[in-house]
């Protein structure tokens, strides 16, 4: 998949970094939770995504849609990915040309049909993750939780730090 957009050595690159990557490979064995299945289907979203933009087949728009809905319920964070999508059919020729076909529209449908009962329910309750994060947040006090928030942050950037590493001596 990647050699059509960018070439033998970039593509090699793109597979080193995902075997590198923490949660694709060790993380994902060791401990098992959201993340794990939001890359799976992250994978799954552009791997559909794309087959969607070379054979404009309403079929794998849904798809795509469908994915990127299911994307969206595993964590929100998906919305990085939601968000890119249009941004790479209006920068890439290949997307300008489906822009005025049905497709693109069908899959953003398809993926708030599947997210939409989520997110009302979520704006009705106004619970779950704002709440505990807000409580977290005045029972621990602004600094605390900032150095909570950066100590997470930080985890982060240990766990990608094998990926940055390796593609250093690749790199131009």
């Amino acid at each position: 998949l990647g050699r059509h957009y960018v070439g033998e050595r970039e593509s090699l690159l793109g597979s080193l970094c995902l075997t590198a990557y923490w949660y694709t490979n060790v993380g994902g064995a060791a401990m098992y939770n959201n993340n794990v299945t939001l890359i799976a289907l992250w994978h799954l979203t552009i791997l559909a995504f794309h087959h969607a933009l070379v054979s404009n087949r309403l079929r794998a728009w849904i798809l795509t849609g469908v994915l990127l809905g299911c994307s969206l319920l595993c964590k929100y964070s998906a919305v990085v990915l939601a968000l890119s999508m249009p941004i790479f059919i209006v920068a890439a020729p290949a997307g300008r040309r489906r822009v005025r076909t049905a497709g693109p529209w069908r899959a953003a449908l398809a993926a708030t049909r599947v997210f939409l009962p989520h997110a009302a329910g979520m704006l009705l309750e106004f619970g779950g993750s704002y709440a505990y994060l807000e409580a977290k947040r005045v029972s621990l006090g602004l600094l605390p939780f900032g150095l909570l928030m950066g100590r997470d942050w930080l985890v982060q950037a240990v766990i990608a730090a094998p990926v940055v590493l390796s593609v250093l001596p690749l790199v131009d």
